[in-house]
């Protein structure tokens, strides 16, 4: 996820996640804001395949790869298009890509605050098919709202719950 995403989650992230020590070793102090925010350092570090392998006493499990580009913007743009597009659809195909690299972005924010529910990234242009023009922002999310309603329910044995209730099984 570091190498596709580019960068690492946030230190205040790392902090409370409980595999951090399984993928990162500390390098710097931590203070409860995060050393990133000070200083622009991450008092994380990413470990290298040897340094997992020491530390977990096994080899790390490297997926298959089904893409030449490492990043996650690389592996979007430069996969190639259709054979004799017409240039105007290469143009909206572009668009199309750079919608889907913003909501792809959206989906796997490492920090869980400002990662997308799933109301919020169905509002997005990629998923209306509205015109992309700049980075997505997405609208709060709506509170949810108890619906309370009166249901009478027959405890007579024949009479059945789920009809007096009003479902059905």
């Amino acid at each position: 996820m570091v190498e596709i995403l580019g960068g690492q989650p946030p230190d205040y992230v790392l902090k409370e996640a409980k595999n951090t020590s399984k993928f990162f070793k500390c390098v710097g102090r931590i203070h409860n804001i995060g050393n990133s925010e000070v200083c622009g350092r991450s008092a994380y570090q990413v470990l290298t395949e040897e340094e997992y392998e020491a530390r977990e006493l096994k080899k790390p499990l490297i997926g298959k790869e089904y893409f030449n580009h490492k990043n996650l913007e690389a592996i979007v743009t430069c996969y190639p298009y259709r054979k004799n597009l017409p240039k105007e659809d290469i143009i909206k195909e572009s668009q199309i890509r750079l919608a889907l690299i913003d909501f792809l972005r959206g989906l796997v924010e490492f920090d869980p605050a400002k990662r997308w529910s799933p109301f919020q990234a169905s509002k997005h242009p990629f998923v209306t098919g509205e015109p992309f023009t700049r980075p997505y922002r997405p609208p709060p999310e709506t509170p949810h709202l108890l619906v309370a309603r009166n249901i009478k329910v027959d405890h007579h044995p024949g009479g059945g719950h789920w009809f007096a209730a009003d479902l059905s099984p």
